[in-house]
């Protein structure tokens, strides 16, 4: 049976064609994730039930973080097309959901589909690449499909904004079907699987019971910490670890974890995660609620200087990586997300002690930019590392495990921050909830020194979460540093 190592794709994949369905799948998935954003006003003004407005979002990332690991081990036994398929099909019947939802259960439903999609998606998406592409190669094809990423990223809000202009808002789902159809096809037509194993070989019991593990956990920490689902997700872990102790092929492999630049690659990406996510959940409110930064512009602070920088450091990534080796290329990144968080916190206090400066924006812009030098520098290199760290039957677990733990980090992280700000939040008096702060009408109604007033309380309460933020950073770095030097590649093979 023929493989695809690592050094040489195989002449039977045709790669533009392969290559552009993922990208255009990332794409589309990104849109989904941040689609909702501009179009849950008049969502929720027509489905009601406000109370369930976060699971919305968190319901995405719940899921999509939950389910990895099954993906995962599907990648590795039943094949890389069946995986992307199967990813597919959840986003395509998720937004089939979305869109004829008669009630915010329905639409959060359909919003647990979307996102198991995602995480299968992204998955097979990074297995892929590592399968067909040199460790050199492989960085540019990260980078290409990063910036499909934050091309979806970017545009989800503004084309969620279009659609609730001009049509209702069940378009801003139903509109993607076509492009799901066509990376679909695009894939079918360009990829042929060479790592195809049984299907019976799936621990399916043991992916049910992680998955059910992980959202309740995730669950119980985005709504507070909630002890009815932390209790439900420890006791769904003992008869979790059970199974993995007898399985022939466990869903976390002990020995994965027992590797040191494994072990070492996986809390890197846990903080990086943590940093990421705590950046963008509470940037857009710091820009639009205390520096009264429009929505539109906001957007692109956050989007450009990450993206470009990102773009820009992992198209050369790899030459670096194959010249000096995986440790100074993570260290660098880890140290950049420290500096990003530095300059941002700095930003704020800047902001408080002078209103209204152009260098609070400015540093703003300097740690997107550095938060670009860790996603593209740290961020590849850690991936690409576990990845040759396994033979090629391997990748999707090793790869699947790297990105639970990321994504465990990336959930903790907003909602313990949440946690410190709601609880400073409610001593300030303010007079507007934070929703409100990004009302243009409500903000207009009100006296300019009342709006500054305001303003200025709200930053005081986010001021609370920047000495956790300045730490998360400082532990990327410390984790780093950690990092083996000499970590020797295992070839492709099955």
């Amino acid at each position: 049976m023929s493989t695809v190592t690592p050094d040489a794709p195989t002449r039977a994949v045709r790669i533009m064609p392969t290559v552009l369905g993922i990208m255009i799948g990332t794409l589309i998935t990104q849109i989904e994730i941040n689609v909702v954003g501009t179009a849950m006003p008049d969502i929720s003004a027509e489905l009601h039930n406000f109370a369930l407005y976060p699971w919305v979002f968190a319901g995405f990332v719940v899921a999509n973080t939950a389910t990895t690991p099954a993906f995962g081990m599907l990648n590795d036994a039943a094949g890389r097309k069946v995986a992307y398929l199967a990813s597919m099909a959840f986003v395509a019947i998720g937004s089939v959901m979305c869109g004829l939802a008669s009630s915010m259960e329905m639409l959060i439903a359909g919003r647990l589909l979307q996102g198991c999609g995602a995480g299968g998606l992204f998955i097979t998406a990074q297995t892929l690449l590592g399968d067909l592409f040199t460790v050199e190669k492989r960085a540019r094809m990260q980078s290409a499909v990063w910036l499909a990423s934050a091309v979806g990223a970017t545009t989800g809000p503004a084309l969620g904004g279009w659609i609730v202009t001009h049509a209702s808002w069940r378009w801003a789902f139903f509109a993607t079907l076509p492009v799901v159809a066509a990376a679909t096809g695009l894939f079918v037509y360009g990829f042929v699987d060479s790592t195809k194993r049984g299907a019976k070989a799936v621990n399916w019991r043991g992916s049910a019971l992680l998955t059910l593990t992980l959202a309740a956990m995730l669950a119980g920490v985005s709504k507070g910490f909630n002890p009815v689902l932390l209790a439900i997700a420890a006791a769904l872990a003992i008869p979790f670890f059970l199974t993995e102790r007898r399985a022939a092929r466990p869903i976390l492999p002990p020995d994965l974890f027992a590797n040191r630049a494994f072990l070492l690659s996986a809390l890197t990406l846990f903080f990086i995660g943590a940093v990421q996510l705590a950046n963008m959940a509470y940037l857009g409110l710091y820009l639009q609620g205390v520096a009264g930064v429009d929505p539109s512009s906001s957007g692109y602070i956050q989007a450009v200087p990450l993206t470009v920088v990102s773009i820009a450091c992992a198209f050369f990534v790899g030459k670096v990586v194959k010249k000096y080796g995986y440790r100074p290329v993570v260290r660098i990144g880890a140290l950049f997300a420290f500096l990003a968080m530095l300059a941002q916190c700095g930003a704020a206090w800047h902001h408080a002690d002078h209103p209204g400066s152009m260098l609070s924006l400015v540093l703003v812009v300097l740690g997107q930019a550095f938060m670009g030098v860790c996603h593209g520098f740290a961020t590849t290199a850690v991936i690409i590392c576990v990845q040759n760290q396994v033979v090629q039957a391997r990748r999707g677990t090793a790869t699947a495990s790297l990105q639970l733990v990321r994504g465990i980090g990336s959930t903790l992280a907003p909602a313990v921050l949440g946690i410190v700000f709601l609880a400073a939040l409610r001593t300030q008096n303010l007079g507007l909830t934070p929703e409100q702060f990004l009302n243009q009408k409500t903000l207009s109604a009100l006296a300019p020194a009342a709006v500054a007033s305001a303003r200025a309380g709200l930053g005081a309460a986010m001021s609370s979460m920047f000495p956790a933020l300045i730490g998360i950073g400082a532990m990327t770095f410390l984790i780093s540093l950690l990092f083996p030097k000499a970590v020797v590649d295992v070839p492709g093979k099955p």
